[in-house]
């Protein structure tokens, strides 16, 4: 019967761990053990370089290997049988130590595809015995060269995945005592403080401390306020490495590329492309539809085009169309964007009512059950894949001034589970004033700045979960035709200014490099 293996690298292994046993000592690069030899033989011998290793002999030769096989009878049989000294022999002549990681690794590939095929799984699809074509077999010969461990075991993962989705409960206690890892959440707070990515307004980053992995956002506005810009401009700022900026007339480089994914449930892939392309060159997107450019507007589209082109080979930025949807294509859609794609950073776009959820939770379950349940599995894949993920909702028609959780549309329960949620609303000139009454501006000196000019949104928090700031408004320029948004000012609840000082993150916060940086605004 044939068997999973590639005898090639076991001889260069074996005979590469008799030049240099310390390679069998199990560290963090190597860690080889006798399931990694599939035929007795092989294990024979390397259960006799092993024991000779950890008896402290540090220089394995032919005569060395043959004196501890004499203890076993049948080894040592098998090992004469076989012409054991010859082959030994053999294996020193072709071992080389400084290629030893490449045979390692196709000896712990081959160890994967044998450990799935005993748990029952089919392996054919990755390394097939039964292929007799000569092309076919140099085809999945040159496949799985080119494969890493983590290829093949993420193979298997996936179908794992597929039961998962089917059988396992949606959620999952999690049990600790309060002093679990306590020093090392202390540790981590002085290393690594809790910062996430950039978000699109410095006053944002600033009172949300960023697109935190792990936290989950909800956006939630009018129809046709630009809800779904907002959410695509996050997702572009993790996933793209370059964008132009009109202000300075040049392209300015945008940090480290995450990946990144948008699932869209209203507007198709197309729509979706052209919100990027005005995004990356700073162009408005009703131009770009119409073609109405200038010719150096024109050569900055392409060139977006090409940024975007280079997504598509990365899979730095990928687009989901799902009109209709349950819990269960949440879960499954976002689980598969972690696994396929190594998603970091996701908007799901948005949480409303569908035919395919209501038909899934039965005609006993409330409107407002049925987007609570949607949100909750939001929050829990945020969570379990440590990934940060945005969301939105609509609004209803506001009765009064006050403006906050009441008025997301359907069932405020939806922001229960929110890490951070905000309002986006058109600026009224009402507002605006209050911002400028004479007795702020005399107080705070106000009002005074030539750099002052008319915000054209007012971004309005309601929660945001272990943060300093929860009912801080943000008023800015917003322009949806590039999904640019520029910080104007902001102030409290009451529409008196906080003194929150303006945070820019350009690239994901790293612990030993990164702190984030505050830049005082010429505003307060």
């Amino acid at each position: 019967m044939a068997i999973i293996q590639d005898k090639a690298a076991i001889s260069f292994v074996l005979g590469s761990i008799m030049q240099e046993p310390s390679l069998i000592g199990g560290s963090k690069d190597y860690n080889l053990n006798i399931e990694d030899f599939p035929e007795t033989f092989h294990r024979s011998i390397f259960w006799a370089i092993e024991t000779l290793y950890f008896d402290g002999v540090n220089n394995i030769g032919v005569p060395e290997v043959d004196s501890i096989l004499q203890k076993s009878p049948e080894a040592y049989a098998r090992f004469n049988k076989n012409k054991g000294v010859d082959v030994l022999n053999g294996y020193l002549d072709i071992a080389n130590v400084e290629n030893f990681d490449k045979y390692y690794r196709t000896v712990k590939k081959f160890s994967a595809i044998r450990q799935a095929a005993s748990d029952g799984f089919d392996v054919s699809a990755i390394y097939n015995i039964h292929e007799t074509n000569p092309n076919k077999i140099n085809e999945m010969n040159l496949a799985l060269e080119a494969a890493s461990i983590d290829d093949i075991v993420g193979f298997f993962d996936k179908k794992v995945g597929k039961l998962k989705d089917q059988f396992l409960s949606m959620y999952l206690a999690d049990d600790a005592s309060a002093g679990a890892k306590i020093h090392e959440l202390i540790e981590s707070m002085q290393t690594a403080p809790d910062w996430g990515y950039g978000l699109p307004s410095k006053f944002m980053n600033r009172i949300y401390r960023g697109a935190r992995k792990g936290k989950y956002y909800i956006v939630s506005a009018p129809s046709g306020a630009g809800k779904t810009r907002i959410m695509l401009s996050m997702i572009l700022n993790t996933a793209i490495p370059e964008r132009y900026d009109s202000n300075i007339g040049r392209w300015i480089p945008n940090g480290n590329v995450h990946p990144s994914s948008m699932i869209t449930t209203e507007l198709d892939v197309e729509e979706i492309q052209t919100m990027c392309l005005a995004w990356i060159a700073d162009v408005e997107e009703d131009s770009i539809l119409e073609w109405r450019l200038t010719p150096e507007e024109a050569e900055r589209v392409k060139h977006a085009g090409d940024i975007l082109a280079q997504c598509e080979q990365d899979k730095s930025l990928m687009i989901t169309y799902l009109p209709e949807y349950d819990i269960k294509d949440v879960k499954t859609t976002i689980e598969k964007h972690v696994r396929e794609y190594k998603t970091e950073y996701l908007a799901w776009d948005y949480i409303h009512t569908n035919a395919k959820l209501l038909a899934s939770l039965g005609n006993g379950v409330r409107n407002d059950q049925n987007l609570l349940l949607v949100s909750t599995e939001l929050k829990n894949q945020a969570k379990q894949n440590h990934i940060f993920i945005v969301s939105g909702t609509q609004i209803t028609e506001v009765q009064g001034e006050e403006k906050g959780v009441q008025n997301i549309r359907d069932a405020k329960s939806i922001a229960d589970k929110a890490d951070v949620g905000f309002l986006v609303f058109s600026a009224t000139k009402e507002e605006v004033a209050k911002t400028l009454s004479p007795d702020i501006s005399e107080k705070k000196g106000f009002g005074q700045s030539p750099m002052l000019e008319e915000p054209t949104h007012v971004i309005h928090g309601y929660k945001n979960r272990r943060g300093k700031w929860k009912d801080a408004k943000i008023f800015v320029q917003f322009n949806l035709g590039t999904l640019k948004m520029r910080d104007m000012y902001a102030t409290d609840k009451n529409y008196d200014r906080e003194k929150i000082a303006k945070l820019e993150m350009k690239t994901l916060v790293e612990p030993q490099t990164t702190e984030p940086v505050e830049l005082k605004s010429s505003l307060f």
